[in-house]
């Protein structure tokens, strides 16, 4: 039996934040609000907004890969770069 390959929600950070630091880009898929699904491919992390938005620190922040800004909450992120993200 093999085992999937999966993150943990901070696995998934650190690949983001790793990535996007060296200038190269990932693929998320999350949860949105109303139950769809959101997809954005080739994104980059970018600094959080704390003081224009109260509930920043549970957001991802990011630029997609037509630069427009854009953000998720954190814990309906499903998976990144295709590698899902399980809750522990």
């Amino acid at each position: 039996m093999s085992k999937e390959q999966h993150y943990t929600l901070q696995e998934a950070m650190n690949v983001m934040k790793g990535l996007s630091k060296t200038g190269r880009s990932f693929d998320i898929v999350y949860m949105k609000i109303n139950g769809g699904l959101g997809k954005f491919p080739r994104c980059r992390m970018i600094k959080q907004n704390l003081k224009n938005d109260k509930r920043g620190r549970y957001k991802l922040q990011f630029i997609n890969d037509e630069d427009k800004r854009k953000s998720c909450y954190i814990p309906l992120l499903m998976s990144v770069n295709g590698i899902k993200i399980v809750m522990r």
